[in-house]
């Protein structure tokens, strides 16, 4: 058994350690990287997680598709696009929408431009063609359109309908974010952070990190609350760690509501609370959160936080995490089936077995346990 440790253990997955999002190994840092540049980049959607506002459509403007003729003006038929592409089950009709956004992009309105892309980026009321998306966002970035120019940046960034170019990305984010798209100020956060298209400046990325998260993009406060948890450029500051990931929770950040529950278990910037985490790791229960299926794992297996000892409970979220992949699940699960006194439970066989999987993963604490 590991040595209770105030510091951050040398692996996420030790035998007493409850995860915590932060990378330990070489393989793990590699993926996390690439997650936080070409995952998270994007925010929840394609458009960066800002989609354009809902508009309220007046009294007068819920005719018929057939009765908006054509001199209706370009935002009309923009009016009717969002319609058919925001409404109700019923009015949801997505080549109805494009031919609205098609008929005001052909006038010029900029926002039925960029309508006009997502549909061909996202294939939706006609086939899906990168190129032609990519051929939209740049008419609507023409016009100073901001979630055009930020789209055109994780194009460049991805090199989805256009070549890849780390640089082009970079001016689109800088574009974007100075015409106040606080995702690309949060994507800007990113690049910096892990030199993507720049040379890494951690003080930069704190810098832009801060300024997204007071634009209340919860992806910010959460790689903010990160770089203050690990001491990244920053002096170590697990208060203000606490503090971020509670604003990101508030939003629903899933990793964020995880994090949380750590801090309360581990005591980490917070009076230490089994209870609270326990009632936040099972917030991410539902939404298949690996790394709480985990923790409330452990806390299963260990029967704490108010919870009964439960070891076939700990079995069955351990195997479900392992189901969406989760390394840590494979070593945890070896590690009760190895060290278990009940004797229904206890397979050493089993054990080893899962130890070998997560060494071949790279696990270094498997690996060390196999000997």
């Amino acid at each position: 058994m590991s040595k209770k440790r105030t510091s951050p253990p040398a692996s996420p997955n030790d035998d007493v350690a409850y995860l915590d999002n932060i990378v330990y190994s070489k393989r793990q840092k590699k993926e996390h990287d690439e997650k936080q540049i070409n995952g998270l980049l994007e925010g929840n959607t394609f458009e960066g997680g800002l989609p354009l506002p809902p508009v309220a459509l007046k009294k007068e403007d819920t005719t018929d598709s057939e009765e908006v003729t054509e001199n209706s003006s370009a935002e009309e038929e923009y009016q009717q696009g969002l319609k058919f592409s925001e409404g109700t089950e019923e009015e949801k009709d997505d080549e109805k929408a494009l031919e609205f956004f098609l008929k005001a992009a052909s006038k010029g309105h900029a926002s039925s431009l960029f309508s006009v892309g997502k549909c061909y980026k996202a294939g939706l009321g006609v086939l899906q063609d990168m190129k032609k998306a990519v051929e939209y966002f740049e008419k609507a970035a023409s016009q100073d359109h901001p979630l055009a120019i930020f789209n055109l940046g994780v194009c460049y960034r991805k090199g989805t309908g256009v070549e890849k170019d780390d640089k082009k990305a970079i001016e689109s984010f800088e574009r974007s974010a100075s015409l106040g798209n606080i995702m690309a100020v949060y994507n800007l956060g990113v690049a910096y952070e892990f030199g993507n298209g720049v040379e890494i400046d951690l003080k930069k990325a704190k810098e832009f990190y801060s300024k997204a998260s007071l634009g209340d993009c919860s992806d910010a406060s959460y790689n903010l609350a990160l770089l203050y948890r690990n001491g990244k450029g920053v002096k170590q500051n697990l208060k203000k760690a606490v503090q971020l990931y509670e604003k990101a929770a508030a939003t629903g950040h899933r990793s964020a509501i995880h994090n949380l529950g750590v801090c309360y278990n581990q005591g980490l910037g917070v009076k230490k609370d089994p209870f609270k985490a326990v009632e936040l790791f099972e917030k991410g229960v539902p939404f298949n959160h690996t790394n709480s299926l985990v923790n409330l794992g452990l806390v299963y297996e260990k029967g704490t936080g108010g919870l009964k000892r439960d070891k076939k409970k700990a079995i069955e979220l351990f195997s479900k995490a392992i189901s969406l992949g989760n390394l840590p699940a494979v070593y945890a699960l070896g590690f009760l089936y190895c060290t278990s006194q009940e004797e229904e439970i206890k397979d050493i066989a089993k054990g080893i077995e899962l130890y070998s999987q997560a060494s071949a993963r790279g696990h270094v604490i498997a690996t060390y346990k196999l000997g």
